[in-house]
């Protein structure tokens, strides 16, 4: 049925409270079908005379195009008879969402109503992440599959850049507060173990040294014990910078001059 709302200039199908210039109700998904020959129909959307938005289905191909402008209008989105969904090109075999660009950068911004932002762009065949209204790089991974984090031109496959403090990567676990790895702004390297705890070196899966949790050096042992084979340096209380090594049935030092 129809209901036309004079006072208003309103159609209603289905319906006698039309809330728009046309306002269709029925109680299935029926709701409203065009077909141009073997096309499915045009939605267009008309403002002042001219083109803005138009929606084309082709019945031959299961595709629905959306495009805009004035005329014959440029396409601007696709999605394909497998619900592949392409905007800027054609929807790629196999991906959902392909997203392209007309030059050297294109991208996807999220925005909060807080003024949050964040950003993935393809640019000159890197991958960028950003953020904040200037859009600054955070990280980068180049066509080399570098990353670089605080720096756009990596030389790593990690580099790690921070040009106004001690550049450093934390790794922690659920239950400590991690390690640091990085170099100060002087230039000295930097291993920091942030828990009360040692630091334990391993080749072949075998620890070779450890630095305890109260700063003594043990080489072929895991404690400070003058009747354990292997070598210390106490690192603090009394014996601080005492060395002393152990060994069974071989000499526990050498030292050798090769020069008068």
């Amino acid at each position: 049925k129809f209901f036309w709302d004079a006072s208003a200039e309103s159609l209603g199908i289905g319906t006698s409270s039309p809330s728009y210039k046309m306002t269709i109700n029925t109680p299935d998904e029926n709701h409203l079908r065009l077909e141009n020959g073997s096309e499915l129909g045009f939605l267009r959307v008309m403002d002042t005379g001219a083109l803005n938005f138009w929606v084309h289905g082709d019945n031959s191909t299961d595709v629905m195009t959306f495009s805009n402008g004035s005329g014959a209008g440029t396409e601007r989105m696709r999605i394909d008879s497998s619900g592949n969904v392409g905007i800027g090109g054609n929807p790629d075999s196999g991906r959902k969402l392909h997203i392209e660009g007309g030059d050297a950068s294109v991208g996807i911004t999220l925005k909060d109503t807080a003024g949050g932002q964040f950003g993935i762009y393809s640019e000159d065949g890197n991958l960028d992440f950003k953020s904040d209204s200037a859009n600054t790089v955070r990280m980068r991974i180049d066509s080399s599959g570098n990353v670089g984090i605080g720096t756009s031109s990596p030389i790593a496959k990690l580099h790690v850049n921070d040009s106004s403090a001690n550049a450093y990567i934390r790794v922690t676990s659920s239950t400590n507060t991690g390690i640091d790895f990085g170099q100060e702004t002087n230039g000295n390297g930097l291993i920091n173990l942030r828990d009360s705890a040692a630091l334990r070196v391993f080749t072949g899966s075998a620890e070779r040294m450890r630095i305890d949790s109260i700063g003594n050096l043990l080489v072929g042992k895991t404690s400070a014990n003058y009747n354990t084979v292997g070598g210390e340096i106490q690192g603090s209380g009394s014996n601080e910078g005492l060395a002393q090594f152990t060994t069974d049935g071989i000499r526990a030092l050498t030292l050798n001059r090769l020069n008068s």
